[in-house]
Order: C-alpha cells, then structure tokens, then sequence
C-alpha cells in the first residue's frame, strides 16, 4: 500500500511540477480572474459561458490575489483537491474494506488518468471529488459511531459548504442521506432520523440558497448547453423509453467508467464488468452497506439528468465525483475474480501482479508528463510566443487586443481553442496596460510604443470568414495610421490548433510613441 501511494501521490505532484501551459478550458475559467472581483462571480454569464462552482471560483481568486496569476497558483487548489481525494479514498478504504480490496481499488485510483488529469487543470472536477470522499467518509464513520454529535455537526456543515464548493456535492449530499436512512432502517434506530433530518433540511436549504443567487441564473444564461451533443446525449431518452436500458448501458461503459483506462463508445465496458463484479460480490458477503454508500450518489444524479439538469455520464470530468467509489468497487471486482479463478497458493501472487501492473502504469504516466509536459503542443507555442511578444512591452507603452471579446462588434471575434490562454497570458506577462476592443477615436497617443495585437485561427466552417475578419482588422488598423503614424508588423505563427486546418497567427502592430507628449 505504500508503493501505490506513493506512485499515486508522485503522479499528481510531479503533473503539478511540470507546470503545463493552459489548454482552451482551463482558458475559459482563467480569464475570469483576470478583471473580475468576488462579488463580479455572482453575476452571469461569466467568459466563454462557464459553469463552474461559486466557491470554486472564490477559492481561486483568493489563491491569485495572493501568489499572483502563474500556473503554480492557478493549479495550486485542484492539486491539493486531488490529492486530499486519494488519501481520503485511501482511509475509507482502510476502514471498510479488507486489506487486499483495499491495496486494488487504490492501486485503480493510483494509475487512473481522469483524477489526475483533473487534478491539474484550473477546473472545479478535482474539488467535486474531493468533497464526494469527504462526505462519505465522514458518512461511513457514523455508520460506525451513530450517537456520536460532533459527527453529525461534521457532516451537516460539510454537506451545507459542499454545495457552494462543488456542484455535484448536491448528488452526494442525497446519496449519503440514502445510505444514513436506510441504516437506520436496517438497525432499528429511529433515533438516527432526527439527526438526519436536521441534514437534510441544512444541506437543501443551503443548495436553495446557492441555486437561487448562483447556479439558476448561471444555467439561465447558458441555455446553449442544452444544444450541444456532449449534454443531449448525457440526457435519458424519456420521449423514446425503449431506449433506456441501450442508453444506460452505453452511459456506465463510456467514459465514467475510464479507470484506469477507456473511453466512450463502450470502451470502458471492462471496467464497468468489474465493477459490476465488486458489487454483487460485496453484496453477497453481507457488505450491502458499503456498495449502497457508494453507489447511492447516482440515484439522485440520474434523477436530475432525467430533468435535464445535469449531464450524466458522456464524460469523465461531470461525474468524477464517482472515481474514488467506481475505482473501490473496481478493486473489489478484481478480488471477486482472483477468489474465483486463482487457486489459493497463488492469489497472493495474482495480486501483487496486478499491483505491481498498476503501479509501472501510473510511473508511466509520470514519465509522460515529463516528457510532454502539455496538453497539445499547440498550448505550450501558445504560452512561449504571447510570453515572448509581451517581454518586448514597456510600462510606458499601451497594448491593444485587436479582437472582440463578444460577437457583434466592430472588431473580428477573439476565437478558437488558443483564444482564451492567449488572452490570460497577455494580461499576466505584460508590463504594459492591455486594453480589448477600444474604438479607434478613443486611442490616445502614450509617451511609449502603441501596439495592436491581433489573433487569427483558420476556421474551415467558415468559408470567406477570413477574408471579412481581415477586412474589419484593416479597417481598424488604418483609422489609427490616421491617428498614430504608421506602424511596423511582426507576425508569429503558433502550432496548428486542435481541429483547424493550419497554424494559428499573432500579428503584431507597432506604432510608433507620440510625436508630442501626451495631452499637448
């Protein structure tokens, strides 16, 4: 056990210290801290149209007020989330598992890609774990201690602060409200329900009051999602009800199933055997509780995808609040196995190689985040050339972002999947203010150097887009000739970007200071 914590702890860490440039999502949340304050979060749309938790929003900012706009501090909380979550997911596993159970379903969690991947990425996925394992922690220790207040007090504050952390606590927080009730059931204490009621009522009220100034407006302003097929086809068909069981099967053997390894298209449907596999087996040795404890949280996510709510399913990411139980119960279909097929003498044996299989996989994702320490090459070229372009600016010089940040304005559309890194990383390594989209007549002369900046990406959906986007940058160029002189042009090209059919392009416009000081 202590090997795979450590190549599990030694995976997450040594992501985090590869420091890896943005990727177009971790973009779209980052940009949000660039000008935005605490009480700006609370006001949808936030950029790009991002959903993402108000405190996990909260908690980054405070991060980048205090140790500045780097990737060390933006990936700084989904590391620690991260790592909370395996250690947590280690401690259950001790106390409700035997011990080669629990060795396998952390050597699953150990070499998983998504709970690491997630781990460091400026996205709230690591959180949403973290505070799945801490509730059911904390859930499975009153099972054990039901009397026990400060329990009770634990696990009610956490379940009221969980939901403003993490979107998907909400499901957990039933989940957990399952499991506790039918305990109670099952022991005869009546007694339980008074404490779990209080539960309830806290963790509901303080999900109303989140959904009310937060997540209900947000969702409002984002009806787009629903349009999108990652979020259709998360949805149960209930129009199509024949459909069902295929959707359900499809679902369970995509991508949230993906540990260690797999994919949609049924390329997790080993994973989802095993796990199936854990389940009766825990089921049948009179372990009811715990497979009801861990699977109790799909009950009340299915039933907010059936509303269309929620996304269910389609990607790892939405439902990595499951990883830690789908990987327990993961380890627990593998023993099922070994106890079935493998002889006595040489289940120690079986399971070791199993281990020790998990293991090398887990380096070997190490080693690969050494090696390539990006998401897309196209990320790191992104990072090298907006750093190298704004080392040339002075404090005395003025930036202008020569694209629209929203459709419908005078200048072409900041797009693509390098749009948004790029705009943090001009904000974050400039010495020089950067200003978007300001009209022409509203550019004064600086005593430094004017520059414009403009971003261009092929887009083969677009026939004649680029041929109009330049005729708008061009028109905006030659009013501030009018105004500023005219101006000298470098032009950077950045790796090909994901899906598009060539090389994305920074042009760069230089025009020189003022002929008088400013206000003369």
């Amino acid at each position: 056990m202590v090997v795979v914590l450590l190549a599990g702890v030694a995976w997450r860490v040594g992501r985090y210290a590869a420091r890896r440039p943005l990727w177009g999502d971790e973009g779209f949340v980052a940009v949000n801290l660039l000008d935005r304050d605490f009480a700006d979060m609370l006001r949808p749309p936030l950029e790009h149209g991002q959903v993402v938790s108000i405190g996990f929003l909260w908690s980054e900012l405070a991060v980048t007020k205090v140790l500045g706009l780097s990737e060390w501090a933006l990936h700084l909380l989904p590391m620690l989330s991260g790592l909370a979550a395996f250690l947590l997911t280690w401690r259950l596993a001790a106390e409700a598992l035997d011990r080669r159970t629990a060795l396998l379903g952390m050597a699953v969690l150990a070499a998983a890609y998504y709970p690491v991947r997630h781990g460091v990425e400026v996205k709230p996925y690591a959180g949403d774990m973290a505070a799945a394992v801490a509730l059911m922690y904390l859930a499975w220790r009153l099972k054990q201690r039901p009397g026990s207040v400060g329990l009770w007090v634990a696990l009610t504050a956490l379940g009221a602060a969980a939901v403003w952390l993490s979107l998907p606590a909400a499901f957990v927080v039933g989940g957990v409200a399952i499991f506790l009730g039918w305990h109670s059931l099952a022991t005869r204490r009546p007694r339980q329900f008074v404490p779990l009621a209080i539960f309830a009522v806290v963790a509901t009220a303080s999900f109303a009051w989140m959904y009310q100034v937060f997540a209900g407006p947000t969702a409002r302003a984002n009806l787009w999602y629903w349009a999108i097929p990652t979020w259709k086809e998360s949805f149960p068909p209930l129009d199509r009800p024949w459909l069902i069981p295929w959707w359900l099967v499809r679902v369970h053997a995509g991508n949230m199933m993906a540990y260690p390894v797999g994919g949609n298209h049924l390329g997790s449907t080993a994973t989802l055997l095993v796990v199936i596999a854990g389940s009766a087996s825990l089921w049948r040795r009179r372990r009811r509780d715990l497979v009801i404890l861990l699977l109790s949280p799909l009950l009340p996510a299915l039933a907010a995808a059936a509303m269309q709510k929620y996304p269910y399913g389609t990607s790892a990411r939405v439902m990595l609040f499951m990883a830690p139980s789908f990987c327990l119960l993961a380890g627990a279909g593998l023993m099922a196995i070994f106890r079935r097929f493998v002889p006595i003498p040489a289940r120690t044996t079986a399971v070791r190689i199993a281990v020790a299989a998990l293991v090398i996989w887990a380096l070997g994702g190490l080693a690969s985040d050494i090696i390539w320490p990006y998401k897309r090459a196209s990320n790191l070229s992104a990072r090298q050339t907006t750093q190298a372009i704004a080392a040339k600016f002075s404090p005395d010089d003025q930036v202008l972002i020569a694209n629209a940040k929203d459709y419908g304005q005078f200048l072409p559309h900041f797009e693509g999947p390098d749009c948004a890194p790029i705009w943090f990383y001009m904000h974050t390594f400039s010495r020089a203010a950067v200003r978007w989209t300001v009209p022409p007549e509203q550019v004064r002369p600086v005593a430094g150097d004017t520059w414009v900046v403009y971003y261009e990406t092929p887009r083969s959906s677009e026939p004649g887009g680029m041929e109009q986007r330049q005729g708008q940058l061009q028109l905006y160029l030659r009013q501030l000739t009018e105004r500023l002189g005219q101006p000298s042009l470098e032009e950077y090209e950045l790796l090909r970007p994901y899906k598009h059919r060539g090389p994305g392009r920074l042009s760069v416009y230089r025009f020189p200071p003022a002929r008088e000081p400013p206000g003369r």
